[in-house]
């Protein structure tokens, strides 16, 4: 299990003897986030406070670090893995997407949000061809349409806060905040957590409809990220009550 710890950490967990080993090589500050096994057999990860991405090649063990040509302060975060083996990243500093060719190891395309909009996590529907993305900092969730190439927002029970007072207030409870999503093995819903909403939102692929799951906290509930079991069961994190739920779909 290859994980990253914001404390400047990239390493490996192996279950059978419980050892756990880190990356040499990863900078101080640099703050990683999600990673990839990627098509060309390395390893990537986003460093979101150095604003660089990640390396490791297993074959040299060699760890490096680039911001690419990725804009300055980017707040690199999430990543999805498309079918064609590029990778599409979440620039939370820079309100963008921005797409990886491991062939060309550059930043080629790139999809804009409104100002100060977050985005967050970022998941690929191939029953939809679309991107899907949290935009944090104003509570509401993108679908990208790569064919047509148009942007448009999932509805959500959430008012959007004023754009001045977005990054004031992430970390109060009066505000709810889209956080992560995550898709189910049969792309039947997209699931997203809420942080201090403690609720999931759910959202039917095929229609559009969005139903409020609630997950039984009580304020400040709170709900976070989510995976997938080898079942294919959904569990999302609950950091307040300090729990994991699985998902019934």
């Amino acid at each position: 299990m290859w994980f990253t710890g914001v404390g400047d950490r990239v390493g490996r967990l192996d279950p059978s003897s419980e050892k756990i080993t880190f990356l040499e090589g990863v900078s101080e500050g640099s703050e990683p986030h999600a990673l990839v096994w990627a098509r060309d057999g390395n390893l990537y990860w986003a460093e979101q406070v150095s604003g660089r991405v990640g390396r490791y090649d297993p074959r040299t063990k060699r760890v490096t670090e680039s911001a690419y040509n990725l804009p300055p302060r980017n707040g690199i975060h999430a990543v999805a893995e498309m079918p064609d083996g590029s990778l599409w990243w979440a620039l939370q500093g820079a309100d963008k997407l921005a797409r990886f060719d491991l062939g060309s190891q550059r930043f080629d395309k790139f999809i804009s949000f409104p100002p100060k909009s977050g985005p967050h996590e970022v998941e690929y529907a191939e029953s939809t061809d679309s991107l899907y993305v949290t935009l944090a900092f104003s509570s509401r969730i993108a679908r990208h349409d790569l064919a047509s190439g148009r942007t448009s927002y999932l509805k959500t029970p959430f008012p959007r806060p004023p754009a001045e007072a977005q990054v004031a207030r992430l970390s109060s409870a009066e505000v709810a905040q889209v956080t992560d999503l995550a898709l189910d093995s049969k792309e039947r819903y997209l699931w997203v957590s809420t942080f201090l909403g403690g609720s999931l939102l759910r959202y039917d692929l095929a229609s559009g409809e969005e139903t409020t799951v609630i997950c039984g906290t009580e304020p400040p509930g709170a709900t976070l990220v989510f995976a997938e079991d080898r079942q294919g069961r959904m569990w999302v994190s609950e950091p307040a009550p300090a729990a994991i739920a699985r998902i019934d779909p």
